[in-house]
């Protein structure tokens, strides 16, 4: 994003995910501050939730994906979104071994 926003918890907001965090959340970049979004992988664009605000980093989910990663996998486990206990599922396996 060129034009700096008013960034507060519960806005929505267009992310493109750089790559993965220790613990399996995707890491963007918004206003220049490091933005970590859960049920992201590296290569989606996608429209997220602020859900915590730091003067050092941002947190947010994902709602909808808008572009696909090419290294997407479809999820096998019905609670992948909400559990956490299978943080990578939705990566493809030599990306989740890189990781």
């Amino acid at each position: 994003m060129n034009d700096p926003i008013t960034i507060k918890k519960g806005l929505d907001v267009q992310l493109e995910i750089e790559s993965l965090a220790f613990g399996g959340m995707g890491v963007a970049h918004l206003n220049q501050m490091v933005t970590f979004v859960k049920n992201a992988i590296p290569g989606q664009t996608v429209t997220a939730r602020i859900t915590k605000k730091r003067s050092s980093f941002l947190e947010a989910r994902s709602l909808e994906v808008l572009s696909e990663s090419p290294h997407f996998v479809p999820v096998k486990c019905e609670h992948f979104a909400d559990c956490g206990g299978c943080t990578f599922q939705n990566l493809d396996y030599n990306h989740q071994i890189a990781a």
